[in-house]
């Protein structure tokens, strides 16, 4: 024998009440992964422009010791826009991420290491180097003494 209850028939009302949440997080979802998408591509295509200037920076004070590298950041900002869909249909959201880079690196290009026979020190190097340093009475007595000219 069933015995009828009072609230028989209430699960239908009660999914119909929820199904419009239920579509709006199935949309909100949707929304973020299409701007998910778009941030990532954003990120991607800024991190390329930064890398693409990169040899257009200055290099400035090759070997000194108050060089600031930061001086030679090169920075990239892309946006990409991102529709709000059929939930923000007049809504115009954007993806924008910024990437920088430490602009010129001293490389081979910067810090010559001339041929040398065995033994024999790299002169364009530590003439490099010594104009960090004020020599006086040493600077003196190594052109003195024979040796190398430190500009």
């Amino acid at each position: 024998m069933v015995v009828a209850s009072r609230r028989a028939g209430t699960a239908p009302i009660e999914f119909v009440l929820v199904l419009p949440l239920l579509l709006f997080l199935c949309v909100g979802l949707f929304l973020m992964a299409r701007a998910t998408i778009a941030k990532e591509a954003a990120a991607t295509q800024a991190r390329r422009a930064a890398w693409g200037k990169q040899s257009q920076a200055d290099a400035g004070d090759v070997l000194r010791l108050n060089h600031d590298p930061m001086r030679s950041r090169v920075a990239a900002v892309t946006e990409i826009p991102v529709s709000g869909g059929s939930l923000f249909p007049t809504a115009n959201f954007k993806a924008e991420s910024r990437s920088a880079v430490i602009g010129h690196v001293w490389d081979h290009r910067d810090i010559r290491f001339d041929r040398v026979s065995d033994f024999q020190f790299h002169e364009s190097v530590l003439r490099l180097i010594l104009k960090n340093l004020d020599f006086g009475l040493l600077k003196s007595l190594m052109e003195f003494s024979g040796g190398f000219h430190i500009p």
